[in-house]
């Protein structure tokens, strides 16, 4: 930039300039100024502070030693054209080859030089001509950008690639040196690129499970009932279809009510399906309840050991669906699950070795309350299908059963109820 300071101080180009004297007269009092010019100290041109499909281009004025403004000097006359056309050396031209806003005869100091040429150029020529703009930014730096498109199309030529520079006419004869045009910078904004293209990560949503109000019913126990030689575990498991237990269909009216009846102890004395079919698993497992905030979580921890085909089948069509469970355990009692919200499995995984193999999975559900106790004269009521049943099938042909035997070969579509 421009400043006073010794010569030998600047580790750039120098320039030494005769400034106007008083009034204009640049003989009279005149005094001499150093202009260390660093490319550095002009901003690099930011494509995010001008529009997409805009090209920048940035110079600087320099004068040369001797050079005289105004009426004393030579009537230099810039302008800009793409590359390819300047010319190398200053050109003898008319008067009216160009504005005399663009002379430097008609300004008296560099400042005002600056500022007019860049404003008639811009009036003139480069706003009408290519949509742009020309401004002094100071020190003799002058900033000229145009839309590509418009330029490209006007010239026939493509700013980004020929760009821009000045050129240096003058008119009558060259009395005093004139400017010396140091380039800083050529720069072509376009639109950024549209980003590339990110397969989704796609995560599963959580599983949430049911939050369900603690029934005013839930029954409770007077007094304790001792059991001797209670055996813990659980001996086999009773399935079916939770959407044949809550109808939420209004047009479809069933003669008892879809649901459970209790008596005054809160045992289930009946449960009524939609469709009254249940499927038995002989389990090894546990039964935990316990309560939080949401109400009661009933979880069941199960291998079932039994490896046929027909298992694998069942068990792949259990995960697909919300149940209802009824639990026998070592003690010969009932208990029912997923009253207020289908148990649901998971943490499916398959085993072998050691004394067993089979499957092991969990089945969860949120309750409204603890598991309640199932009267066995209602389990003799079911209409059940022994899971196993189908292990003496397997490998045999189809002809030779029944359809009726392989209905209960659990070979049915558990939600459509559907041979599969």
């Amino acid at each position: 930039m421009e400043f006073f300071a010794d010569p030998i101080c600047c580790d750039y180009d120098v320039f030494l300039i005769p400034q106007e004297g008083k009034g204009g007269n640049p003989f009279i009092n005149a005094v001499t100024q150093i202009i260390c010019f660093n490319p550095n100290d002009i901003p690099p041109v930011d494509c995010n502070d001008y529009e997409d499909g805009t090209h920048v281009f940035r110079f600087q004025f320099v004068p040369q030693v001797g050079f005289i403004f105004g009426a004393g000097g030579t009537d230099y006359r810039y302008i800009v054209d793409p590359a390819n056309l300047v010319v190398p050396a200053c050109q003898l031209g008319t008067p009216f080859q160009y504005y005399q806003g663009l002379s430097t005869t008609n300004y008296p100091n560099s400042q005002s030089f600056y500022d007019n040429w860049a404003l008639t150029l811009q009036i003139i020529y480069w706003s009408p001509l290519y949509a742009g703009t020309v401004t002094h930014l100071g020190q003799g730096v002058i900033e000229i950008t145009s839309n590509i498109d418009i330029f490209n199309a006007t010239v026939g030529t493509d700013i980004c690639t020929i760009g821009l520079d000045v050129q240096c006419t003058y008119v009558d004869s060259i009395t005093s040196p004139g400017f010396t045009i140091i380039p800083i910078s050529q720069t072509c904004c376009f639109a950024p690129p549209p980003p590339a293209w990110v397969d989704p990560v796609i995560t599963p949503p959580p599983i949430i499970p049911f939050e369900v109000d603690i029934q005013a019913d839930c029954y409770e126990f007077a007094g304790f009932d001792c059991c001797l030689l209670g055996a813990g575990g659980i001996d086999k498991i009773y399935i079916a279809n939770w959407e044949f237990y809550k109808n939420t269909n209004p047009n479809i009216v069933t003669i008892p009510p879809i649901g459970i009846t209790t008596d005054l102890l809160g045992k289930v004395t009946s449960i009524n399906l939609l469709d009254n079919k249940w499927y038995e698993l002989c389990v090894k497992g546990s039964l935990n309840i316990e309560k939080d905030n949401s109400g009661w979580q009933h979880t069941l921890e199960l291998t079932v050991t039994v490896m046929t085909y027909i298992n694998r089948i069942m068990l792949l069509q259990l995960v697909q669906r919300g149940l209802i469970v009824i639990v026998k355990d070592m003690n010969a009692r009932y208990w029912f699950l997923g009253e207020d919200a289908p148990m649901r499995t998971f943490n499916e995984t398959s085993t072998t070795g050691g004394d067993s193999s089979g499957y092991a999975f969990s089945m969860q559900g949120i309750q409204g309350c603890i598991a309640r106790e199932i009267y066995p004269s209602v389990i003799e009521g079911l209409n059940i299908n022994d899971f196993n049943q189908c292990a003496d099938y397997v490998g045999q042909a189809l002809g030779t059963y029944t359809l009726w035997q392989l209905r209960n070969c659990i070979l049915w579509d558990l939600r459509n109820n559907n041979l599969v």
